[in-house]
């Protein structure tokens, strides 16, 4: 298990409490380019979020990164707009953080069925496309005058797709 960054204080808790220090590796914060060629080399990618605290609506600009590199993600996050986003894009499966035995059976489900899944996946790359900077930057300007109209209007219109 590679983890690029700072460990969190929780993750380290949970590595040292099932033995996995052996396992585990930190590397130290890595510049853009490397980061992405170690998302491409995983075998895995592995967003978490905890339930609580606005986890629900928080989305990462990591997950963005993780849906371009088209690596297998298991993603332990709450019902809410990551989940959605992995489910709409088909990269991976969800697990709720809240339910062990959902991680469980997610992670027995990709290690038993590891060779199908990776070679088998196929991303929504027509979905995916639509959380690229590019295509994001290209509604901008619609997304402008559509606050500029509903500001002069009085109305707070909003569309999220």
């Amino acid at each position: 298990m590679v983890f690029p960054g700072v460990l969190s204080e929780s993750l380290e808790g949970i590595i040292k409490r099932f033995s996995l220090t052996e396992y585990a590796v930190a590397l130290p914060n890595q510049a853009d380019k490397e980061a992405c060629a170690l998302q491409r080399s995983a075998d895995l990618l592995l967003p978490i979020l905890y339930s609580g605290a606005g986890g629900e609506d928080r989305i990462a600009a990591k997950l963005f990164e993780y849906l371009a590199s088209c690596r297998p993600i298991l993603a332990i996050v709450p019902r809410g707009e990551v989940a959605q986003i992995i489910e709409s894009t088909h990269p991976g499966i969800v697990a709720s953080p809240d339910d062990p035995q959902d991680i469980e059976r997610c992670l027995a489900l990709l290690y038993e069925n590891r060779h199908q899944f990776i070679e088998g996946m196929r991303c929504d790359d027509r979905e995916i496309r639509r959380f690229d900077r590019r295509e994001q930057a290209r509604k901008l300007p619609s997304v402008l005058d559509e606050a500029r109209t509903a500001s002069v209007l009085g109305k707070a219109t909003y569309d999220e797709s």
